[in-house]
């Protein structure tokens, strides 16, 4: 009888993408409590931004990977220079919620981040996917990005944004979308 390998085994571990994990697979899942050195510099940059995270969605399944933390910076503080007046809350990152979920998403590899804005009209909306669409010309075919208010994934529990790093076929309507608009919009890169 042949049992799957769980990529977090028992005890501390890191998985291929270099996340830290304490997961057990005899265990029933519970939240991280290792050290979430990405997740924690993003929350820097949230809070001299003055933006929010939901309880600790950021990292309560693990780390995030640097290449998230350093798009989250980037878009975030795009965001506040774009619409200063905007409010932002980080509602999902590696979190708990995703790594329950049965099928494997961007969010349990560390690759992906959930945010709402406030409030959250459609000119505010349209004026969000104006900078995600730029982020996706700019950092094609690594930056893709899911417009949750206007169509939500069977997953989602609310309207939101949903923001990932790394090539695949996530939102590839939106690059696909975004690349039209090259030179007509700004396109921005993550450092």
């Amino acid at each position: 009888l042949a049992i799957p390998k769980n990529p977090y085994g028992g005890g501390k571990k890191t998985n291929d993408l270099g996340i830290v994990s304490t997961r057990n697979n005899t265990d029933p899942l519970e939240e991280f409590s290792g050290p979430t050195p990405n997740a924690d510099r993003l929350r820097e940059v949230l809070t001299t931004l003055g933006y929010i995270e939901k309880g600790n969605e950021i990292s309560n399944g693990g780390d995030i990977t640097k290449e998230t933390a350093n798009m989250g910076i980037a878009i975030f503080k795009q965001i506040k220079s774009n619409i200063p007046s905007l409010s932002v809350r980080v509602t999902g990152g590696n979190d708990y919620y995703h790594q329950q979920l049965s099928y494997t998403s961007r969010h349990k590899l560390g690759r992906g981040l959930d945010f709402t804005i406030s409030p959250a009209t459609q000119s505010n909306i349209n004026k969000v996917v104006t900078i995600l669409q730029g982020f996706s010309i700019g950092n094609n075919p690594n930056f893709r990005y899911l417009n949750e208010y206007a169509s939500p994934t069977k997953a989602a529990t609310a309207q939101h944004f949903h923001i990932s790093y790394g090539p695949g076929t996530e939102g590839s309507s939106n690059l696909a979308a975004a690349l039209k608009k090259k030179g007509k919009i700004t396109s921005y890169n993550i450092a």
